[in-house]
């Protein structure tokens, strides 16, 4: 069995962590593992907490760093043939959760990422079953639009919520580490796309399920506690747009939809985009609108 590396990064939070942490440890079913630990300077008793699990590889940062920069010190601390990302106020669940996503990775050479189904939980362990936005297409345009797939099914999609997403470590070589020039958000969806451009692909494989509390990881790693001035660091969105471009989408979406349904989008687009004008009075695109599909370009 391929080993695969689990690592999670903490800053505080400390209920969020342990409950992470000992679903983990109680519940996979996948062996061998490594969990690795990557502390950010934790003053709340997370520290104290995480040198008592022995199951625990732990790594100590002296600064709150931005997340990018703490999944970087995790991956290289990592010795799995695959690394799986997680944020702390995820849990665990389903005993097969990772068998999954490693067997998905392992069934095509093209697969670099593979993301599971995030369902919501809370502390006081009222579930709610219905899922968060896991996966997602990026438009040409550069809207995000929502992914929702059947059970029991693999997805191609242009990047997946890095809340807990699975990669083959062969892919760091290939690709590199998290660009650190992110201070949280967008850093994942970049890797994603840089996967994409390294010719690689990104799925959501729906059987593996993960719960994700949400929000947490980030309340704690963007606290007001870090000794850095926050605005020292571009704005994650408009760097996210400076690296990829409509173009680039627009490749990854062919490649993650498929030439005939992305064939498919384009004429809807059209259509869709000529009968509108029509019906706002536009009457020289009358006869565009009426043009057979197959004919439209």
């Amino acid at each position: 069995m391929s080993l695969c590396s689990i690592i999670v990064v903490t800053h505080n939070n400390l209920n969020y962590t342990k409950q992470c942490l000992e679903s983990i440890i109680r519940i996979t079913q996948y062996h061998p593992f490594e969990l690795i630990v990557v502390d950010a300077n934790s003053t709340d008793g997370t520290l104290e907490y995480l040198h008592s699990k022995p199951e625990v590889r732990l790594v100590c940062l002296e600064k709150n760093y931005p997340y990018s920069y703490s999944i970087n010190r995790g991956i290289e601390a990592a010795k799995g043939e695959f690394l799986c990302i997680m944020n702390n106020d995820t849990m665990i669940v389903q005993p097969e959760w990772l068998t999954i996503l490693i067997e998905c990775a392992k069934s095509d050479a093209r697969i670099g990422i593979v993301g599971p189904r995030l369902c919501r939980q809370h502390l006081n362990n009222s579930t709610r079953g219905d899922e968060w936005q896991c996966a997602r297409y990026i438009m040409p345009d550069g809207k995000h639009i929502n992914i929702w797939a059947s059970n029991d099914t693999v997805t191609p999609c242009t990047y997946v919520v890095g809340a807990c997403f699975l990669l083959k470590s062969e892919l760091i070589g290939r690709v590199g580490l998290w660009d650190e020039g992110f201070f949280f958000a967008y850093d994942d969806v970049d890797y994603c796309l840089r996967t994409w451009k390294a010719g690689k692909r990104v799925v959501w494989n729906t059987r593996s399920t993960v719960v994700h509390m949400g929000k947490q990881t980030r309340k704690s790693v963007t606290d007001k506690d870090y000794e850095y001035n926050i605005h020292d660091f571009e704005d994650p969105e408009k760097r996210f747009y400076r690296k990829h471009s409509s173009k680039d989408f627009e490749k990854i979406l062919r490649q993650a939809k498929g030439p005939f349904h992305f064939y498919l989008w384009k004429i809807q687009k059209r259509t869709s985009k000529a009968l509108d004008l029509v019906r706002r009075g536009h009457k020289e695109y009358a006869e565009v609108a009426v043009v057979p599909r197959t004919q439209v370009k």
